[in-house]
């Protein structure tokens, strides 16, 4: 294992970003440029292993073919000491497979953005043959990259047109989880088994599952080979059931039956989100009379004989008007017609209805006047308050309102609550994520213009959120920060820099609280002197 501070190739080590089973990656500076590097090591106890010399080096010459924003690129490759080593591109941001909880849109995003990269690979004659998770990094935007999907770990990767194999055991080169049957099966492969692969990839992210459950790789073989994929709704049900068919295609077993390209798979995919996007939630209707469009006005009826029953297995299922009545036998009995009336009794029961129908309207008219100069006629019924606020206004007694939606917080700031749906409040791109917030500001004149409180689904996503924090325009590398408000330590997380100054924009993590480990605070400050943000910030009712 390297040391930090240690040279090795020219390359100064600063610290170790990964180990797997080849290899180790480090992080590095470039002897001559302004530019850190992550440079891969084959292990030692490979030395001298002609097929792994083999597959290690294949993987730098054939990244190095690739010229792709969404391909990790190599800069260099050689030997030190007896030890081969690559020198790529330093990709600061997490593995796909590490973001929990996530958005149909941002799992389909990831899969387009991938699908894009692995064509290109494609028309240029490249196979990954190990797409996954774990090999897709989602680079955070910092000042000296842009945010964005790369692919990365083209380990296994071959040459369409290349017959040869690196193996001389028949094993199997790929993550069986994520392998297509015909990898499995050591049969010919071409871009749709990166395309099955992508599929695997896509169920991953949105359910957090494998579209094959078990771990048993005798079953997972298997369940490639023969299975069907379990639909997404048994894993997750809110996604859309459309959804089981796209994956379905790019999870044939046989190639020829996928979609043409990664693209037009990841395409398939987006259509079906926009078009569940579109479609008006769902409301509960009252069912109509199957034919009452098709009746014409008809005269008032002639008296009848009121129909027997049917039988109740009779009338289960769909069931037509005529089957209810029974054919016209005329073997009813005949119902008499009533006598007439004298002329001045009909005369007033005409008045009497007419007067009925008078009074309904009147009162019909004045329950209206009366629903529509009341308050709550006038205004719709208030939204619930989402049971996340009401965790964190218990969770942060004296920070924000204690009950309702909106109302008066710290030190008189006023404070709103908001979820997803709300159109004028967009937090921080490093907040995705978050389910529900408090956010409370303050009029002009005050050190800190506004707080908020966002709460996130797990614990998990909202140290992920965390970890997305990074100093803007400053040269610091850790953005950490320890800080202690009524006599307990905090770890905060900066947006500004240099690191030498207080900071005044930042965010505050409670892991170690069970009752808070969901939640962020965020602090945004705008203050004459340095310390003033943080004086206001170490007066918080945190305690």
């Amino acid at each position: 294992m390297l040391e930090p501070g240690e040279s090795f190739a020219g390359y100064v080590i600063e610290r170790e970003l990964g180990r797997g089973g080849m290899g180790s990656v480090y992080l590095a500076r470039h002897p001559r440029l302004p530019r850190w590097i992550a440079l891969k090591l084959l292990n030692p106890e490979y030395h001298g292993h002609s097929q792994i010399h083999a597959r290690f080096e294949r993987e730098a010459d054939l990244a190095a073919r690739l010229n792709h924003p969404g391909i990790v690129t190599v800069y260099d490759r050689g030997a030190e000491h007896g030890r081969l080593w690559i020198a790529m591109q330093y990709v600061d941001g997490v593995e796909a497979e590490a973001v929990p909880d996530m958005s149909p849109e941002r799992a389909v995003e990831i899969v387009m953005a991938t699908a894009d990269a692995l064509d290109y690979a494609h028309r240029v004659g490249v196979l990954h043959r190990d797409v996954k998770p774990a090999n897709i990094l989602l680079a955070r935007e910092t000042r000296d990259q842009q945010a964005g999907v790369v692919l990365t770990d083209f380990g296994i990767a071959r040459l369409q047109e290349d017959t040869g194999r690196l193996t001389g055991s028949g094993s199997v080169m790929a993550t069986i989880a994520y392998a297509s049957p015909e990898q499995l099966q050591d049969m010919p492969v071409d871009h749709r088994s990166d395309q099955y692969s992508l599929a695997c990839t896509l169920f991953r992210l949105l359910t957090g599952a494998g579209p094959y459950p078990g771990t048993d790789i005798g079953a997972l073989v298997k369940a490639h080979l023969y299975d069907s994929p379990r639909p997404l709704a048994s894993v997750r049900p809110d996604l859309p059931s459309e959804l089981d068919a796209v994956l379905a295609r790019a999870l044939a077993k046989r190639s020829a039956d996928r979609y043409p390209s990664c693209s037009d798979f990841a395409a398939a995919a987006l259509r079906v989100l926009d078009v569940a996007a579109a479609l008006p939630p769902p409301r509960m209707r009252t069912a109509a009379p199957p034919q009452a469009e098709a009746v014409a006005p008809m005269p008032m009826p002639m008296p009848m004989p009121k129909p027997r029953a049917a039988p109740v297995a009779a009338r289960s299922g769909a069931v037509g008007i005529s089957d209810l009545l029974g054919p016209n036998t005329g073997r009813h009995a005949k119902v008499p017609a009533p006598e007439p009336e004298p002329r001045r009794r009909v005369w007033w029961n005409g008045r009497a209805r007419a007067a009925v129908f008078i009074g309904v309207c009147l009162a019909a008219a004045l329950a209206l006047a009366l629903f529509l100069t009341t308050p709550s006629g006038r205004s719709a019924k208030p939204k619930p308050v989402l049971p996340e606020i009401t965790e964190m206004s218990s969770a942060f007694p004296g920070l924000v309102p204690a009950t309702g939606s909106a109302g008066t917080g710290f030190q008189g700031s006023n404070c709103q609550s908001a979820e997803h749906e709300t159109a004028d409040f967009k937090p921080r791109e490093a907040f995705s994520g978050w389910v529900a917030a408090w956010y409370c500001t303050y009029s002009r004149g005050h050190d800190v213009q506004e707080f908020q409180l966002l709460a996130f689904r797990s614990a998990a996503s909202a140290r992920w959120a965390a970890s997305q924090v990074r100093p803007f325009a400053s040269s610091a590398e850790d953005p950490g920060f320890t800080e202690t408000c009524g006599g307990k330590s905090y770890s905060n997380y900066r947006f500004d820099g240099p690191p030498d100054k207080p900071s005044m924009i930042f965010a505050t993590s409670f892991f170690d609280d069970p009752r808070r480990e969901t939640v962020l605070l965020y602090t945004h400050g705008e203050s004459a002197t340095p310390s003033g943000v943080v004086n206001w910030w170490k007066s918080l009712p945190l305690s």
